[in-house]
């Protein structure tokens, strides 16, 4: 595929649907665009309220639903935010994620935070 920028990308089925398993499923393509718009967001928040990122991460994937894709699972860390109230705002910053938003609401988005 190449996007409007010309940037290339390659996907694939997965194996167990007669893939070869080699590149990202459309899913996991699904999951890190997500999971990139939360970490910008998380960047430009944390930034502009000097909060810190060093080391900040999110690992992504999907689940299967009945009839393709059925959740979402963000694995958040962001080991030096010790305080409650950047943890807060980091939190909401999060939930104003506009790619994330854009998912059909039946696709469940589990958040796991890890703050240390």
């Amino acid at each position: 595929m190449m996007t409007a920028r010309g940037n290339e990308f390659c996907t694939d089925v997965a194996q167990k649907l007669g893939g070869r398993g080699e590149m990202p499923t459309p899913g996991e393509m699904l999951a890190a665009t997500v999971a990139s718009c939360m970490m910008s967001m998380l960047a430009f928040t944390a930034m502009k309220k000097d909060i810190p990122m060093q080391d900040a991460s999110i690992s992504a994937a999907c689940g299967e639903g009945k009839s393709g894709i059925g959740s979402l699972h963000f694995h958040l860390r962001l080991p030096h935010v010790r305080d409650e109230e950047h943890k807060r705002i980091l939190q909401a910053c999060i939930s104003a994620c506009p790619v994330s938003n854009a998912i059909r609401p039946e696709i469940e988005k589990e958040m796991v935070w890890q703050w240390e």
